[in-house]
């Protein structure tokens, strides 16, 4: 190789991995980066020990070998450091085009063709270190972006109060879990929770103790739910929950657990105490090719007012029977 080059400043020190099976070369490229100023990582012939240096040492750019004697070449070892996120220079003295279409198959950050001197390999290395910080920085900002994204598609999709589904993120939830029950054949159950006079709370206690009362049903309503159960605030005092893979007898079982757990002490809001309750509508029912999230809270809402007739702090369940709806009147008050 030529010697011409003058040193790098040694105020930045790339550290460099040499993956070179020729020993002579080897040894030339080393010096080389050594009289340039940058920090020689280790050499190997090896590309499986290059692996193993890469993920202990992460080195900041890597000089690879096209053909490398042994089971494992250049290319196929630099394909697995892409997951390291390493940037891969080549060497090589000649390639088939074959061999090119693998190499550029990797991404690399550079070629050097055999024989370079001092000022070539300096210069690509430089070139394949400002790319990839450019690369970095990229994808860092494309990740940042992505999180803001996903928090702003979070917050348009749950109800600010009490930290559940809206009604956006109620339909998009449900669309997908009715599919789902669907194509399993599962029977499934929805609720709609009417808290008890809650005009009353806001009328005599004021709307931040109603506030209140609004955050801690909710949190009372989640603590009795499956993971994969979903809870929406559905209109202002208005919850509802879905249940998939879920039994006649288990959705019974939930509607009584939440009633229990909601009245089973008032709410504390300030010096008052706040007695609540609630009065659900509750449809049991296979998910059918014609069933619909409408159809299902329909048949919900027709249930809570039948709730509500029988004077509340309760539930009435709806089931369906060859495609017929039929109330079921259940006695489940304190």
């Amino acid at each position: 190789m030529q010697r011409p080059m003058r040193a790098a400043s040694p105020a930045a020190m790339p550290r460099v991995l040499v993956v070179e099976d020729e020993h002579l070369i080897a040894a030339d490229i080393s010096m080389s980066l050594q009289r340039l100023g940058y920090s020689l990582c280790q050499s190997t012939p090896d590309g499986a020990q290059a692996m193993r240096i890469a993920e202990t040492e992460r080195p900041d750019v890597v000089l690879m070998d096209i053909h490398l004697a042994g089971e494992q070449d250049g290319i196929s070892t630099a394909a697995h450091m892409k997951a390291l996120n390493v940037p891969v220079i080549y060497l090589t003295a000649y390639a088939d085009d074959s061999t090119l279409a693998r190499a550029r198959a990797t991404s690399p950050y550079g070629y050097l063709l055999k024989p370079f001197n001092e000022r070539e390999l300096h210069a690509t290395i430089q070139m394949a270190l400002e790319r990839h910080q450019a690369d970095s920085a990229l994808r860092d900002s494309q990740e940042v972006l992505a999180a803001e994204l996903e928090t702003a598609k979070n917050d348009a999709l749950i109800d600010p109060l009490t930290k559940v589904w809206n009604r956006k993120g109620m339909n998009e939830m449900l669309h997908a879990e009715i599919e789902r029950a669907r194509r399993a054949k599962q029977r499934v159950a929805l609720m709609l929770l009417d808290i008890d006079d809650f005009k009353q709370v806001n009328d005599e206690f004021g709307h931040l103790a109603g506030d209140h009362a609004l955050r801690e049903i909710s949190q009372r309503i989640r603590a009795c739910l499956r993971p994969s159960d979903i809870v929406a605030r559905f209109g202002g005092d208005e919850f509802l929950v879905f249940a998939g893979s879920c039994s006649e007898e288990a959705a019974a079982t939930l509607a009584e657990r939440i009633l229990a757990r909601v009245r089973q002490q008032t709410i504390q809001s300030g010096a008052h105490e706040l007695p609540v309750t609630l009065t659900i509508g509750m449809v049991s029912t296979v998910v059918t090719p014609e069933l619909t999230s409408t159809s299902l809270i329909e048949q919900a809402d027709a249930a809570l007012y039948a709730a509500k007739s029988d004077g509340r702090n309760c539930y009435r369940a709806a089931t369906s029977f060859a495609g017929t709806w039929v109330d079921l009147a259940t006695k489940a008050r304190a």
